[in-house]
């Protein structure tokens, strides 16, 4: 398996906080883009300011998790897209990045997903993120993947649907709003076996 990564995505987990690092073609003296999820959820990131003002550095990322409850807010989280909007624009450089939940739990799976059922879902969230001006959002979509935890769980003969409904989604969200610079992060959780990291990777595209 050959990745071409172009950020390095590092987390901390802690009761607090998890801590992120992305680091896109640094140089000895440039500054991290450095990020923190505070766990807050959904739409609290003044959490993210409090924890730049303990750090004495500006954290440019802010993470937020979608909730897993139904497709409304999946597709259309304008509660929490506001918040996010107001902090990302209250400072240049700043970004969101956003888990984004396949498909509600108990109200999909992700073989349906794979066969392209779930596409209007997706486009319609492109749509909405571009609304509230999150142009650029890092999508951290099907997060922890591998926890059996997670409705999106890849094991059990899941792997190849994983890869594919990754890809729909991708394909999905970059059709309807082709530039909206969306970003997306494959983000296993830390124990998956390198078998099971190769037969859900959706591929480099």
């Amino acid at each position: 398996m050959h990745l071409r990564l172009h950020r390095l995505f590092f987390s901390v987990t802690s009761s607090l906080a998890v801590v992120s690092t992305l680091c896109a073609g640094m140089t000895a003296s440039a500054d991290p883009l450095t990020g923190v999820y505070r766990g807050e959820v959904y739409s609290q990131p003044n959490a993210v300011n409090a924890y730049s003002t303990w750090l004495g550095f500006d954290v440019k990322m802010g993470q937020g998790h979608q909730a897993k409850d139904s497709w409304g807010n999946i597709e259309n989280p304008g509660w929490q897209l506001g918040a996010w909007r107001t902090w990302v624009k209250a400072k240049p450089g700043r970004r969101f990045n956003y888990s984004v939940a396949m498909f509600p739990s108990g109200q999909g799976t992700l073989a349906a997903c794979a066969s392209g059922a779930y596409d209007q879902h997706f486009k319609n969230l492109a749509t909405n993120l571009v609304a509230y001006e999150l142009q650029g959002t890092i999508i951290r979509l099907g997060w922890e993947f591998s926890g059996n935890w997670m409705p999106w769980y890849s094991g059990n003969g899941q792997q190849a649907n994983f890869a594919a409904c990754f890809r729909r989604i991708v394909t999905a969200m970059g059709t309807q709003q082709p530039n909206a610079g969306f970003e997306f992060d494959w983000n296993p959780n830390y124990d998956i076996s390198a078998a099971d990291l190769s037969a859900t990777y959706p591929g480099d595209a």
